[in-house]
């Protein structure tokens, strides 16, 4: 049997997707109100973005605070990720870069 267990689970807005997140490296995932990003809590100090549509990973974020819970504004522009030590926010703007 594996050694690990689902922590975090999200569906994209559509309802076509779900992401899940295990104990053994992911600790949150929830997707950008548009349904274009997951984001991704990496472990102890990454969170990751990702292209649904392409699945490709299109930025990372270090997080000295942590990354146990991840989440975007209702308008998709900031990431807020918190974790032991306390809040970090990131802006991701539209990603037109």
């Amino acid at each position: 049997m594996p050694n690990f267990f689902v922590v975090n689970v999200a569906f994209s807005p559509n309802g076509k997707w779900i992401a899940a997140a295990s104990n053994s490296t992911k600790t949150g995932v929830k997707f950008r109100p548009d349904g274009a990003l997951l984001v991704v809590g990496l472990g102890p100090d990454m969170i990751a973005l990702w292209d649904v549509a392409t699945g490709s990973e299109v930025r990372t974020f270090r997080s000295l605070l942590g990354s146990r819970s991840v989440k975007f504004s209702s308008d998709g522009q900031l990431l807020a990720g918190a974790g032991f030590s306390g809040p970090v926010l990131f802006y991701v703007g539209d990603l037109s870069w």
